[in-house]
């Protein structure tokens, strides 16, 4: 888990993996970035920007670089909590099974 403290005007940005969440601990954030599954529509592809309360938390959907800024004239604090290990060792897992069905199925 890590705390990020943002002044008005300051941004953090960083790449984040698929189910990291953060939470607003105290004033309100603004979450903004792009789905890389439509990277081939270059600029076009449209921002998620997702406004948090304070208190309130996202679940980031996919990898992505994602930029975390402050809404306001105060100072906040929020965390980013990254999935563990175990989540992404079964999620591999899982897309190699799903990997090999298909080969199996496209043999037979």
């Amino acid at each position: 888990m890590k705390t990020l403290r943002l002044h008005p005007d300051q941004i953090h940005a960083s790449r984040q993996r698929a189910g990291t969440q953060f939470i607003a601990v105290h004033g309100e954030v603004r979450l903004t970035y792009r789905d890389p599954s439509l990277d081939w529509l270059m600029d076009l592809s449209p921002r998620v920007c997702v406004g948090l309360e304070e208190g309130a938390a996202h679940v980031i959907s996919c990898n992505a670089w994602v930029e975390i800024d402050s809404v306001g004239e105060t100072a906040v604090v929020g965390l980013l909590r990254k999935r563990n290990g175990i989540d992404i060792s079964i999620e591999k897992l899982r897309a190699w099974l799903k990997a090999k069905s298909r080969q199996a199925i496209a043999k037979a």
